[in-house]
């Protein structure tokens, strides 16, 4: 909250410490500085958030249910790390906070790439996807699920995160080129 209040540039060691109810003596004990606190509780809550989310695919039966629960806990994630998007917003925040959270984000995009590849790849095996690119249909659903995302924050657009996913899902999985029937 104190980062969000301040920005990054302006927060001190004593406004934490104040926040968190205690000495600034005892942050140091654990952390070297605001940028170590900073990145600890960005890195903790991506991390939170990525195993909740494979929890649940780990859930579910079906490649479909697998797909449909990423894309919506993936959007559910955008409003849970919303926090750090408005600290980001802030004009003075530092080059080295950027290149981290750039680095964290492609980090994580290339698992998301992975792990829906592998569901991708298990559903065509099982007989319930056709032979397709898996690797150009992983990186297409995580495009537009992180897509959707951003339209939340940057945007501030309220959606049903399941019915914008079905929505989504019932295209894909159907495809969009109307079939000719005679």
């Amino acid at each position: 909250s104190v980062f969000q209040k301040y920005g990054l540039q302006k927060v001190t060691l004593d406004d934490i410490a104040k926040e968190c109810g205690i000495k600034k003596t005892a942050l140091y004990y654990y952390f070297k500085n605001k940028e170590e606190i900073f990145i600890t509780m960005l890195k903790r809550d991506v991390e939170k958030i990525r195993l909740e989310i494979h929890t649940k695919i780990e859930c579910e039966k079906t490649p479909t249910a697998k797909i449909r629960t990423y894309m919506i806990n993936r959007l559910k994630s955008f409003h849970q790390m919303k926090r750090y998007f408005d600290i980001f917003q802030k004009d003075d925040v530092p080059k080295i906070y950027r290149e981290i959270m750039f680095k964290m984000q492609k980090e994580n995009l290339q698992l998301e790439f992975k792990g829906l590849t592998q569901v991708l790849n298990s559903g065509v095996e099982m007989g319930v996807f056709r032979q397709i690119s898996t690797t150009t249909v992983a990186r297409m659903l995580a495009s537009i699920t992180i897509g959707m995302g951003h339209a939340f924050l940057a945007f501030d657009i309220k959606m049903n995160y399941e019915k914008e996913v079905d929505g989504v899902l019932e295209i894909i999985m159907q495809g969009i080129e109307k079939i000719a029937t005679d």
